[in-house]
C-alpha cells in the first residue's frame, strides 16, 4: 500500500486526504440517543462522548463514526431533520449549564428525566419535551443578559442561518406556505423575536458542547466522523425558508431492490439543482462548513443520489416511482459535478454510502475523485456480474469496510436468518459452518473485516458488545437500530444494554479490541 499516498495526492481530494492520513484507520459507529451514562438524562448526550474517545485512544482506534445529530422535531430518526444546521438539543447535557441548580424546582424536573433512563428503548418525545421545557426556564432567567454576552452574539451574527431555523420554529404550529415576502417576514420576527432569541441561544449551547467534544477528540489526535443525510424533511426551516431549491412535486426514495421489493419512500423532498447551481451552491457550502465546526471527516449519506434520484408522486408507492434523470449517459457528468462542489464546500473526507444497486459509472467517479466506498463483506457478490462473493483481499484500499449498517440485520441475525448466504459465506473463507452465530463465529467476522485492504474498518459498537453476553441484549431483536419500510415503535430508539462506564471498563472488550489493530 505505499504506492497509496502518491496515487492520492494527485486526486481532487487529496487536501482531504492530508488532514486524515493515507493509513489504516480503524474505529466504531453509534447512534448518539442510544447511549446512556452515569451522567446522561434519559437518552445519550454529546459529553456522553468524552469517555469515548479516551476508551478509543487507549485501545488504539483511531475514529468515532456518528449517525445524524442534527435537528429532527420529535421524530427520533436521524434521518429526517428539519434543518441542515441545527443540532438536536435533546442532547444536550442539562446539568453542565451554569447556575442551572438556581432555577425553581429543578431537582423534581431533573428526576423525571432521570426515570427515563429506566426505560429499555429510548423514549425519546418524552425526553425532548422535558428538556425543551426545562431549557425554557434556562432561558427566561438568563435573557436579559443576552444582550451583553459577547459570544452568544458572536455566534448569531455569524449563523444567520439561526434566523431562519428560529423563525420556522415559532411559526410552524401555524405555517405559512410559501414563505411570506421579506416585509411580512421581518413583521414575523419582531412578533416572534423571543422564540427566535430561545432557538437560537439553545442552538448556541448546542455548539458550544459539540465543539467541545470536538476538541477533546483532536487533542487526542481520534477523528470524529459525522453523518450528512442526502436530503432533509419536507417540513423544515430549509425547505420553508429556501423553496425554491428544492423540488416538493415529487417525494425522494429509492425503486425496489434486493434490500427492499417494495422499494423506499424517504418523504424528503428532492432537489432542485439547477436553482442551487445558479446561487452558487451556498446552501450546501454552508451546511458543510457548519458540520465542519463539529466533526473531521463524513459520511455521504445515498450517494447515488447525486447521480440520479428515485422521485415518488405524492401519494403513490414507491414502486410507482421513477428516475427524474432517465439518460443514464447524464449521470456521471451530474454525480461528478456535485462530488467536485461537496469536496470545494469543505476540507472534511467524505466517506460514500455507495450501496444497493448502484451503476458502475457511480464506482469509477469515487476512485478516480479518490473518494472511498463503502464495502459489506456478505453483500460484496452484488458488486460482481457474475454473482460471486469478493474476497476481502480484493478490495481497493480506497474503501470502508464494515460488516453491518443501521439499517441493515446485525451480524448474529444475517447469520441465522439466512443459512445459504452464511454458508457460502463461510465457505469463501475456509471456515467451518455453524448454524448459531457464536462468539467465536462473530470474532472471525470482525477480525476478517478488520484485515481487508480497505484504508478505513469501522463497524457498529453493538457488533463488538455482541461478543459478551452481559454486554447485550438476549433478544438479538433489540439490537437493531432501525428497519427500513417500516413504521416501528423500536425503529431509532435502540438503547444499550450497557452504560458507557460498563463499556469502557470491560477488560475483555477492550483486550478483544486491541487485538484486531
Amino acid at each position: 500500500m505505499s504506492y497509496l499516498p502518491t496515487l492520492l495526492s494527485s486526486k481532487v481530494s487529496a487536501p482531504h486526504w492530508h488532514r486524515i492520513g493515507v493509513y489504516p484507520h480503524h474505529g466504531f459507529c453509534l447512534h448518539l440517543a442510544s447511549l446512556l451514562s452515569e451522567e446522561s438524562l434519559g437518552i445519550g448526550e454529546f459529553f456522553d462522548l468524552l469517555p469515548l474517545i479516551d476508551w478509543a485512544r487507549h485501545i488504539g482506534l483511531d475514529v468515532i463514526q456518528l449517525l445524524p445529530i442534527h435537528d429532527t422535531g420529535f421524530d427520533p430518526s436521524p434521518f429526517n431533520p428539519t434543518s441542515s444546521c441545527a443540532l438536536n438539543p435533546v442532547y444536550l447535557r442539562l446539568t453542565k449549564l451554569p447556575d442551572l441548580y438556581e432555577l425553581d424546582g429543578i431537582q423534581s424536573k431533573l428526576k423525571a428525566l432521570q426515570d427515563c433512563n429506566r426505560s429499555s428503548h429510548v423514549p425519546f418525545a418524552e425526553v425532548k419535551r422535558r428538556k425543551l421545557s426545562l431549557l425554557k426556564d434556562y432561558f427566561r432567567r438568563h435573557q436579559k443578559n443576552l444582550h451583553h454576552a459577547h459570544a452568544f452574539q458572536a455566534f448569531f451574527h455569524k449563523n444567520p442561518w439561526l434566523t431562519e431555523y428560529g423563525l420556522f420554529q415559532a411559526i410552524q404550529k401555524d405555517p405559512i406556505f410559501p414563505k411570506p415576502p421579506e416585509k411580512e417576514l421581518f413583521h414575523l420576527m419582531k412578533i416572534h423575536a423571543d422564540e427566535l432569541q430561545f432557538q437560537s441561544f439553545v442552538q448556541y449551547l448546542c455548539y458550544e458542547q459539540m465543539q467541545e467534544v470536538k476538541r477533546y477528540a483532536t487533542e487526542k489526535r481520534v477523528f470524529l466522523k459525522g453523518d450528512i443525510p442526502l436530503s432533509v424533511s419536507l417540513e423544515s426551516a430549509d425547505v420553508w425558508f429556501h423553496g425554491d431549491l428544492f423540488n416538493v412535486n415529487l417525494i425522494a426514495g429509492a425503486p425496489p431492490d434486493m434490500y427492499n421489493a417494495q422499494g423506499q419512500l424517504w418523504g424528503s423532498p428532492l432537489y432542485n439543482w439547477t436553482e442551487h447551481k445558479n446561487r452558487n451552491y451556498f446552501w450546501w457550502t454552508r451546511r458543510l462548513q457548519e458540520a465542519e465546526k463539529l466533526f473531521h471527516l463524513y459520511r455521504m449519506d445515498h450517494v447515488v443520489g447525486y447521480f440520479r434520484i428515485w422521485g415518488i408522486p405524492p401519494g403513490k408507492k414507491a414502486m410507482d416511482g421513477a428516475f427524474v434523470c432517465n439518460n443514464r449517459y447524464l449521470w456521471p457528468e451530474h454525480g461528478r459535478e456535485k462530488l467536485n462542489m461537496l469536496l470545494q464546500s469543505s476540507y472534511m473526507l467524505p466517506i460514500a454510502e455507495d450501496l444497493g444497486t448502484i451503476p458502475g459509472e457511480v464506482y469509477a467517479t469515487l476512485k478516480d475523485l479518490g473518494i472511498p466506498g463503502t464495502k459489506i463483506p456478505r453483500w460484496s457478490r452484488y458488486e460482481q456480474e457474475d454473482g460471486s462473493l469478493i474476497k476481502p483481499r480484493d478490495y481497493d484500499p480506497v474503501s470502508l469496510t464494515s460488516v453491518s449498517t443501521h439499517d441493515s440485520e446485525t451480524l448474529r441475525q444475517w447469520w441465522e436468518n439466512n443459512p445459504l448466504e452464511a454458508k457460502e459465506f463461510a465457505a469463501t473463507r475456509s471456515w467451518r459452518y455453524e448454524t448459531k452465530c457464536t462468539s467465536n463465529i462473530r470474532e472471525k467476522l470482525l477480525q476478517d473485516a478488520h484485515k481487508t485492504p480497505s484504508l478505513f474498518h469501522i463497524n457498529l459498537l453493538q457488533e463488538y458488545l455482541a461478543l459478551f453476553e452481559e454486554l447485550t441484549h438476549k433478544d438479538p431483536l433489540q439490537e437493531r437500530i432501525n428497519v427500513p419500510g417500516l413504521n416501528l415503535d423500536t425503529n431509532w430508539t435502540y438503547r444499550f444494554l450497557p452504560k458507557v462506564e460498563a463499556i469502557i471498563s470491560h477488560n475483555e472488550l477492550t483486550n478483544f479490541m486491541r487485538s484486531l489493530l
